[in-house]
């Protein structure tokens, strides 16, 4: 008898695993409403880099994962509760740094 797994993936070194891009919040009151993930680089050597933007589309995640394995980093997760919200916080940054 053979024991089939379904292949789970890492995000950096934090050791999430990815699914899908989209979720549920895990409020009682909000149940059932999609909320998008959405990952970003983070340096650990410097304190004084800028954020990066966040990316939701598969391609560019796989991209901030393969320059986390390479070069030592990590990519964080955050859930945005519309593409506004994502939109506003990716201009936020983009204007102040």
């Amino acid at each position: 008898m053979t024991m089939t797994r379904r292949p789970t993936r890492t995000i950096g070194f934090i050791g999430l695993q990815a699914t899908n891009t989209i979720g549920y919040y895990s409020y009682p009151y909000t149940k059932g409403l999609l909320m998008l993930h959405a990952y970003r680089l983070v340096y650990p050597i410097s304190e004084h880099a800028p954020p990066q933007l966040w990316e939701y589309e598969q391609p560019y995640i796989d991209n901030l994962l393969r320059n986390a394995r390479t070069f030592d980093r990590w990519v964080v997760q955050w859930y945005f509760e519309n593409w506004e919200a994502l939109d506003r916080d990716n201009t936020r940054i983009w204007n102040t740094y």
